[in-house]
């Protein structure tokens, strides 16, 4: 009976907010090829970077990162980028000792 409340506690904390994040990755932050993105691009690229990454392993034709952008989109993304991978990388380990 526990393995069955561990499976629904995995699913729950883990796989919904992922594919959740996934689609809306998808549907609010897709990255074109080509497009020349500004300071607002970055900050949007930064926060869906980690859904983004998840896409790219799934199909490479999704970026992670814009290819052409401005110095303040470099900037931006990579501060953002940063800050949302460290907030999950926290999270993560506070929902696995949860689960424990």
């Amino acid at each position: 009976m526990k393995l069955i409340g561990c499976s629904l506690s995995v699913f729950v904390r883990f796989i919904i907010p992922i594919a959740v994040a996934c689609l809306l990755a998808m549907w609010i932050c897709n990255i074109e090829p080509g497009v020349k993105y500004d300071w607002l691009g970055g900050i949007w690229h930064g926060i869906f970077v980690v859904p983004n990454f998840i896409r790219h392993i799934i199909s490479h034709k999704v970026l992670i990162k814009a290819d052409i952008g401005t110095e303040a989109y470099n900037i931006l993304f990579w501060l953002f980028a940063i800050a949302n991978a460290i907030t999950v990388a926290t999270q993560i380990v506070h929902n696995l000792k949860k689960i424990k």
